[in-house]
């Protein structure tokens, strides 16, 4: 799950212009799989993500391995997750759209 995070931030990091999306104050949120969890650290200045910790977040996130693995990866979108009942949400709608946002723009994709 590791480098599913590890991906995440580096694709955050190589694409300037998601910039623009990311809150001046910054956010938490954490995703908790199975007994792990991982807090993803989002703001203009900076993203990051911690294993250990977390505290609070602004909005939470439980699922299955491989369903996390699914969303990290932008295979699927967040609330197609949610409607589905495939993940537990916990938190703003606002948030989650973000989030749902950052996903998809980050996703692996081909340049035709």
């Amino acid at each position: 799950m590791d480098s599913f995070f590890e991906r995440l931030i580096q694709e955050l990091d190589n694409r300037k212009h998601l910039n623009a999306l990311f809150p001046n104050r910054p956010i938490m949120i954490k995703f908790v799989c199975d007994k792990e969890e991982w807090g993803l650290y989002i703001s203009k200045n900076s993203c990051s993500i911690m294993k250990k910790d977390i505290g609070e977040s602004n909005l939470e996130i439980h699922a299955s391995k491989p369903i996390l693995c699914h969303l990290l990866n932008g295979h699927i979108r967040l609330s197609q997750l949610v409607k589905n009942n495939e993940l537990t949400l916990y938190g703003s709608y606002r948030l989650s759209l973000l989030l749902e946002s950052i996903l998809w723009l980050s996703r692996d994709y081909q340049i035709a």
